[in-house]
Protein backbone atom coordinates (compact mmCIF):
# COMPACT_ATOMS: atom_id res chain seq x y z
CA UNK A 1 0.00 0.00 0.00
CA UNK A 2 3.05 2.47 0.52
CA UNK A 3 4.45 1.85 -2.87
CA UNK A 4 0.92 2.85 -4.15
CA UNK A 5 0.31 5.64 -2.01
CA UNK A 6 3.87 7.04 -3.24
CA UNK A 7 2.98 6.95 -6.59
CA UNK A 8 0.02 8.30 -6.25
CA UNK A 9 1.34 11.25 -4.56
CA UNK A 10 4.06 11.59 -7.23
CA UNK A 11 1.83 11.62 -9.79
CA UNK A 12 -0.36 14.58 -8.50
CA UNK A 13 2.90 16.16 -7.75
CA UNK A 14 3.73 15.87 -11.54
CA UNK A 15 0.28 17.70 -12.57
CA UNK A 16 0.19 19.85 -10.03
CA UNK A 17 3.38 21.49 -11.63
CA UNK A 18 2.33 21.12 -15.25
CA UNK A 19 -0.62 23.04 -14.24
CA UNK A 20 0.93 25.72 -12.02
CA UNK A 21 3.77 25.82 -14.46
CA UNK A 22 1.29 26.45 -17.28
CA UNK A 23 0.50 29.54 -15.48
CA UNK A 24 3.45 31.07 -17.37
CA UNK A 25 1.49 31.60 -20.43
CA UNK A 26 -1.29 34.13 -18.53
CA UNK A 27 1.37 36.70 -18.38
CA UNK A 28 1.68 36.97 -22.21
CA UNK A 29 -1.72 37.81 -22.61
CA UNK A 30 -2.63 35.69 -24.57
CA UNK A 31 -4.75 32.20 -22.59
CA UNK A 32 -3.97 29.98 -24.88
CA UNK A 33 -0.22 29.83 -24.26
CA UNK A 34 -1.06 28.56 -20.95
CA UNK A 35 -1.59 24.81 -23.26
CA UNK A 36 1.96 25.82 -25.17
CA UNK A 37 3.59 26.39 -21.48
CA UNK A 38 1.82 23.06 -20.40
CA UNK A 39 3.07 21.02 -23.59
CA UNK A 40 6.32 22.24 -22.99
CA UNK A 41 7.07 21.83 -19.28
CA UNK A 42 4.85 18.06 -20.02
CA UNK A 43 7.56 17.03 -22.62
CA UNK A 44 10.71 18.47 -20.10
CA UNK A 45 9.41 16.26 -17.74
CA UNK A 46 8.84 13.44 -19.65
CA UNK A 47 11.82 13.34 -21.09
CA UNK A 48 13.44 13.99 -17.64
CA UNK A 49 11.90 11.09 -16.00
CA UNK A 50 12.97 8.99 -18.73
CA UNK A 51 16.23 9.85 -18.74
CA UNK A 52 17.05 10.10 -15.24
CA UNK A 53 15.59 6.83 -12.94
CA UNK A 54 18.37 7.29 -10.57
CA UNK A 55 17.67 3.97 -8.15
CA UNK A 56 17.09 0.45 -8.76
CA UNK A 57 14.42 -1.23 -6.13
CA UNK A 58 15.85 -4.56 -7.15
CA UNK A 59 19.65 -6.08 -7.80
CA UNK A 60 20.30 -6.72 -11.29
CA UNK A 61 22.69 -6.17 -13.80
CA UNK A 62 22.12 -3.46 -16.00
CA UNK A 63 23.37 -3.93 -20.03
CA UNK A 64 22.12 -0.74 -21.54
CA UNK A 65 24.53 2.15 -21.22
CA UNK A 66 22.82 5.50 -22.40
CA UNK A 67 25.55 7.63 -20.70
CA UNK A 68 26.23 9.88 -24.01
CA UNK A 69 21.95 9.95 -24.61
CA UNK A 70 22.19 11.57 -20.91
CA UNK A 71 25.15 14.07 -21.46
CA UNK A 72 23.66 14.81 -24.93
CA UNK A 73 20.04 16.23 -23.10
CA UNK A 74 21.94 17.44 -20.00
CA UNK A 75 23.85 19.86 -22.59
CA UNK A 76 20.65 20.71 -24.35
CA UNK A 77 18.48 21.13 -21.45
CA UNK A 78 21.82 23.34 -19.74
CA UNK A 79 21.77 25.54 -22.88
CA UNK A 80 18.07 26.08 -22.95
CA UNK A 81 18.18 27.15 -19.50
CA UNK A 82 20.57 30.04 -20.84
CA UNK A 83 18.65 30.72 -23.49
CA UNK A 84 15.37 31.11 -21.94
CA UNK A 85 15.64 34.29 -20.21
CA UNK A 86 17.75 36.02 -23.19
CA UNK A 87 14.74 35.00 -25.63
CA UNK A 88 12.03 36.34 -22.97
CA UNK A 89 13.92 39.45 -22.75
CA UNK A 90 14.31 39.93 -26.16
CA UNK A 91 11.26 38.64 -27.88
CA UNK A 92 8.04 38.39 -25.39
CA UNK A 93 6.25 40.97 -23.27
CA UNK A 94 6.86 38.72 -20.57
CA UNK A 95 9.90 41.57 -18.92
CA UNK A 96 8.12 44.69 -20.09
CA UNK A 97 11.22 46.75 -20.99
CA UNK A 98 11.08 50.47 -22.28
CA UNK A 99 13.15 51.60 -25.45
CA UNK A 100 15.17 48.93 -27.48
CA UNK A 101 16.43 46.01 -26.23
CA UNK A 102 20.12 46.34 -27.13
CA UNK A 103 22.85 44.01 -26.85
CA UNK A 104 24.38 45.78 -23.12
CA UNK A 105 20.07 44.54 -22.10
CA UNK A 106 21.31 41.14 -23.24
CA UNK A 107 24.51 40.54 -21.78
CA UNK A 108 23.30 41.37 -18.48
CA UNK A 109 20.18 39.10 -18.77
CA UNK A 110 22.86 36.32 -19.48
CA UNK A 111 25.28 37.54 -16.77
CA UNK A 112 22.40 37.69 -14.35
CA UNK A 113 20.94 33.90 -15.44
CA UNK A 114 24.68 32.37 -15.39
CA UNK A 115 25.41 34.17 -12.23
CA UNK A 116 21.65 32.75 -11.23
CA UNK A 117 22.81 29.14 -11.97
CA UNK A 118 26.54 28.97 -10.53
CA UNK A 119 25.21 30.25 -7.20
CA UNK A 120 22.28 27.34 -7.04
CA UNK A 121 24.26 24.68 -8.86
CA UNK A 122 27.56 25.13 -6.64
CA UNK A 123 25.64 25.28 -3.55
CA UNK A 124 23.84 22.62 -4.41
CA UNK A 125 27.45 20.54 -5.41
CA UNK A 126 28.83 21.92 -2.10
CA UNK A 127 25.81 20.64 -0.03
CA UNK A 128 25.28 17.35 -1.14
CA UNK A 129 29.11 16.19 -1.48
CA UNK A 130 30.05 17.79 2.16
CA UNK A 131 26.82 17.05 3.73
CA UNK A 132 28.95 16.52 7.63
CA UNK A 133 29.65 19.79 7.54
CA UNK A 134 27.33 22.41 9.38
CA UNK A 135 29.31 25.41 8.05
CA UNK A 136 29.09 23.99 4.31
CA UNK A 137 25.22 23.50 4.80
CA UNK A 138 24.72 26.79 5.84
CA UNK A 139 27.18 28.57 3.36
CA UNK A 140 24.92 27.01 0.72
CA UNK A 141 21.69 27.51 2.23
CA UNK A 142 23.51 31.45 2.09
CA UNK A 143 23.97 31.30 -1.70
CA UNK A 144 20.53 29.44 -2.67
CA UNK A 145 18.97 32.96 -0.45
CA UNK A 146 21.31 35.19 -2.77
CA UNK A 147 20.48 33.39 -5.87
CA UNK A 148 17.00 33.35 -5.26
CA UNK A 149 17.08 37.28 -4.76
CA UNK A 150 18.96 37.99 -8.02
CA UNK A 151 15.20 37.99 -10.06
CA UNK A 152 13.84 39.98 -7.37
CA UNK A 153 16.53 42.82 -7.38
CA UNK A 154 16.76 42.97 -11.02
CA UNK A 155 13.38 43.78 -11.61
CA UNK A 156 13.34 46.77 -9.20
CA UNK A 157 15.36 48.81 -12.27
CA UNK A 158 12.76 47.60 -14.32
CA UNK A 159 9.23 47.05 -13.41
CA UNK A 160 8.70 47.18 -9.72
CA UNK A 161 4.95 45.79 -10.23
CA UNK A 162 3.82 42.78 -8.38
CA UNK A 163 2.85 41.15 -12.35
CA UNK A 164 6.83 41.89 -13.21
CA UNK A 165 8.59 40.70 -10.47
CA UNK A 166 6.28 37.50 -10.51
CA UNK A 167 7.41 37.07 -13.87
CA UNK A 168 11.17 37.10 -13.32
CA UNK A 169 10.51 34.52 -10.95
CA UNK A 170 8.58 32.08 -13.75
CA UNK A 171 11.73 32.84 -15.70
CA UNK A 172 13.68 31.94 -13.05
CA UNK A 173 12.04 28.59 -11.92
CA UNK A 174 12.01 27.38 -15.39
CA UNK A 175 15.92 28.17 -15.38
CA UNK A 176 16.33 26.55 -12.53
CA UNK A 177 14.27 23.49 -13.62
CA UNK A 178 16.14 23.40 -16.80
CA UNK A 179 19.22 24.00 -14.92
CA UNK A 180 19.55 21.54 -11.81
CA UNK A 181 17.99 18.66 -14.47
CA UNK A 182 20.65 19.38 -17.05
CA UNK A 183 23.46 19.26 -14.35
CA UNK A 184 22.26 16.04 -12.80
CA UNK A 185 22.15 14.58 -16.30
CA UNK A 186 25.67 15.57 -17.39
CA UNK A 187 26.85 14.59 -14.13
CA UNK A 188 25.44 11.41 -13.65
CA UNK A 189 27.50 8.42 -12.68
CA UNK A 190 26.14 4.96 -14.08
Amino acid sequence: MNELWFKIKQVGAFILFILVSSLIGLVTGKPIMMVAYGLFFLLVLVVVLLLSKKSQRHFEIKVKDNSLLHKVVGIVLALAALVIPVITVKWSSLIPITGEVGASILMLAAGLTIAFLVLILGALHLMNSKQDSQTIQIAGYIAIIIASSIPGIAMLFVDRSTAGIGSAYYVALGVLILGVNGYNLITKKD
